[in-house]
């Protein structure tokens, strides 16, 4: 992975990186919501009749918890925002010759044919998923949104990172 990522600033690959990211944050989280939501009433069952003291601490940690796991939605939307603004930062710095053009098209392609299946994946974990997850997905609107749309993110993505990387002034009046 480490060979993916090095001295590939704004490079088209990196928007495969991010598809790859959210596709594994996507269901990472939901499966980690759908353990932790059916773990903590199980723990919490087992700690009753303790002293007093100790089952209102205990409580404050399961809040706690159940806090954390109704964030994950935002954490995935969160990290994906980061990574579409690490992409077009990373386009900006990097000087390209505009003979890239067609391999970056090509990548584009590929990224695009690539984030059907993925977004296809999400959907049918979604509706054919076991009764064990019915419940989890209405936890994450937003996560669902990005994956059910994953192929339009993937084309905008796309469209304003091969403008910020082509169409920005050469400032360091450097020749191609």
């Amino acid at each position: 992975m480490n060979k993916l990522i090095n001295n590939k600033k704004g490079s088209s690959f990196s928007v495969l990186i991010v598809l790859l990211i959210l596709i594994g944050m996507a269901f990472g989280a939901v499966i980690f919501y759908n353990i932790v939501s059916q773990a903590l009433p199980v723990f919490s069952d087992k700690l009753t009749g303790l002293a007093p003291s100790q089952n209102v601490s205990i409580a404050k940690v399961f809040s706690y918890a159940e806090e954390g796991i109704n964030l994950l939605d935002y954490g995935v939307v969160a990290v994906f925002i980061a990574l579409i603004i690490g992409i077009i930062v990373s386009s900006f710095l990097l000087d390209v010759h505009p003979l890239f053009v067609g391999i970056y098209l090509l990548v584009m392609v590929m990224g695009i044919f690539v984030s059907f299946p993925l977004s296809n994946a999400y959907i049918m974990f979604e509706d054919t998923g076991s009764t064990l997850f019915v419940d989890t997905f209405t936890h994450f609107p937003m996560t669902t949104y990005i994956m059910e749309n994953l192929p339009k993110f993937t084309i905008a993505i796309f469209i304003i990172s091969i403008i910020v990387l082509y169409a920005k002034s050469r400032v360091g009046g450097g020749e191609l």
